[in-house]
């Protein structure tokens, strides 16, 4: 299987938030998925993880 990584700005603009509001999340949250680190200071996100959260956030709420 292909891992399709998204970046922190994709990730806020599928989800319709802000940065801030993600970093919040992610301190906040500790079933949020952990970011990749791909090079330097940039990080991106396993998409299928992301679905995943999504979805059990959708099941809880």
């Amino acid at each position: 299987m292909d891992m399709q990584l998204i970046s922190p700005a994709e990730v806020c603009k599928r989800f319709g938030i802000g940065i801030a509001t993600l970093a919040r999340i992610r301190k906040r949250d500790e079933s949020f998925p952990k970011p990749f680190k791909l090079s330097g200071s940039r990080i991106g996100f396993a998409e299928h993880e992301l679905t995943a959260w999504l979805e059990s956030r959708r099941a809880v709420t």
